[in-house]
């Protein structure tokens, strides 16, 4: 019928393209509705317990492999149209010593300037022509480099990665470019309370060791490295050993082509892990403001699933549970509006777990105070079965969200491996699976370690009352 209205109206004087666009379409839907009608499409009659369930990077198999040079790759070779690739490797801010302080965030700002093959603008330029885009980032423990690209254009982009990794060159005159962007950097970093109160946090907890160091450049070491300090620290610390290539979405035969022939590290033995030393301790930072960022904190655990268990579920978190006992007994005793969250970090032998608050000048004494206190009721008591299970659930949900970004998801692993030396690194699957065997007690023990050692506080901005840490420890 659609066809003969179609052939019927060619002939007619009137004939217009659009109605007979509009009459095409109507065929194309009485033919998929006769043939879905005769044949059916298969999906209706099935039984959803016969379908294979649809496999995504939850549950994809992670295949590792040690090179004779010492690195590590471990692939996920999951049917992506994008392939991310993360380098990992231990030289973070805590491998910095009095003399370099600052280095790290310098290298990061120098990463790109100049290649022994590439300018600046030619390495640019050669990436977008490639639609792929490359950038760095550091923790105390690691730096690392991100590469994302489309699948089919991997093998190309993976040679001006290596060339941004390998063969960047570090110039006096090159440096001096970079001054004004390490100056941007600390302000914004400044200029968010939070991040900057929680990188004082480590600096009063590891008070003796490099771990407490800040990981941004200080103000008096901007213009102080020299180019034969940074070359020293990549000779020493850009080297094959501990160092681990991570990819998804990519072939494992490409990664490992890639690190065999073309990735030129270092073969030296890498640098020892500095130890850290938890002390504890006060700091008070007065500045001018509206509003004033308390943080206390306690030695945690190196151990994620405890760790991510104690900062995100939502009986200690206010962005993630209307019912938070910690958001009502901040709430309770403040006169004006407050926020207030958990943090959580591991690294390679320690771990800081603390709260974070946001507040009025006049009210930090009885804000601090009272968040303390909802950590002391954990820590002697027993949590209740059922809030343990919602707990888990909120902590699982959380990771499963975060990891849908595949970026996000390479990153993690590249970070877990590098720093437990590729000995840890986790699927989403099989982290779920290890929340699921946490116990009451678990989380008991956990709780009571936080205050067998010296707590850490620290105020910044507009303090008018800031408890001694003796008040919060009774």
């Amino acid at each position: 019928l659609a066809i003969y209205i179609f052939q019927f109206d060619i002939f007619q004087d009137d004939f217009c393209i659009s109605t007979q666009l509009q009459k095409f379409m109507a065929f194309l839907f009485f033919f998929w509705f006769g043939f879905k009608s005769k044949f059916g499409t298969g999906l209706e009659n099935s039984e959803s317990g016969s379908q294979a369930p649809l496999k995504n990077h939850y549950n994809y198999d992670l295949s590792a492999n040690r090179l004779q040079s010492g690195l590590l790759t471990v692939n996920c070779d999951i049917p992506s149209p994008l392939s991310y690739v993360t380098l990992a490797l231990r030289a973070g801010t805590r491998y910095e010593n009095l003399k370099t302080r600052g280095l790290v965030h310098r290298l990061q700002a120098s990463i790109g300037q100049e290649t022994k093959n590439c300018s600046a603008v030619r390495l640019s330029y050669c990436l977008a022509q490639l639609g792929a885009h490359m950038r760095t980032s550091y923790t105390r423990d690691c730096f690392a480099f991100h590469l994302v690209c489309s699948r089919d254009k991997l093998p190309y982009a993976l040679n001006y990665f290596n060339e941004a990794i390998s063969g960047t060159l570090i110039h006096d005159w090159t440096m001096e470019n970079t001054n004004e962007q390490l100056y941007v950097d600390r302000q914004l970093f400044c200029d968010d309370p939070c991040s900057y109160a929680v990188d004082l946090v480590h600096r009063v907890a590891y008070s003796t060791s490099t771990l407490g160091y800040s990981l941004l450049c200080p103000k008096w070491a901007v213009s102080k490295h020299s180019s034969v300090q940074i070359r020293s620290f990549m000779a020493n610390q850009l080297t094959c050993d501990g160092t681990v290539l991570v990819g998804v979405g990519t072939d494992a035969n490409i990664l490992d082509e890639f690190s065999n022939e073309k990735l030129k590290l270092s073969n030296n033995k890498q640098s020892q892990l500095p130890v850290a030393v938890y002390m504890g301790g006060v700091l008070v930072e007065i500045s001018p403001g509206r509003s004033a960022c308390v943080a206390v904190a306690g030695e945690g655990t190196k151990y994620l699933v405890f760790s991510a268990l104690l900062g995100n579920v939502g009986q200690f978190s206010t962005d993630s549970s209307v019912s938070s006992p910690l958001k009502r007994a901040i709430e309770s005793v403040a006169s004006y509006e407050v926020m207030g969250s958990c943090f959580n970090y591991f690294y390679s032998d320690t771990g800081l777990f603390g709260v974070c608050l946001k507040c009025n000048p006049a009210d930090t004494d009885v804000v601090l105070k009272s968040a303390v206190g909802e950590l002391k009721k954990l820590a002697r008591g027993r949590p209740e079965e059922g809030k343990l299970k919602a707990a888990k659930a909120l902590v699982k949900r959380k990771f499963l969200d975060d990891s849908e970004n595949l970026d996000y998801f390479c990153s993690e692993l590249a970070y877990q491996a590098c720093s437990s030396d590729g000995v840890k690194f986790i699927t989403p699957a099989s982290f779920c699976k290890l929340i699921d065997s946490v116990s009451a007690s678990d989380l008991q023990t956990f709780s009571s370690k936080l205050f067998s050692k010296p707590l850490t506080v620290i105020s910044c901005g507009r303090t008018e009352a800031l408890p001694f840490i003796h008040e919060l420890i009774r």
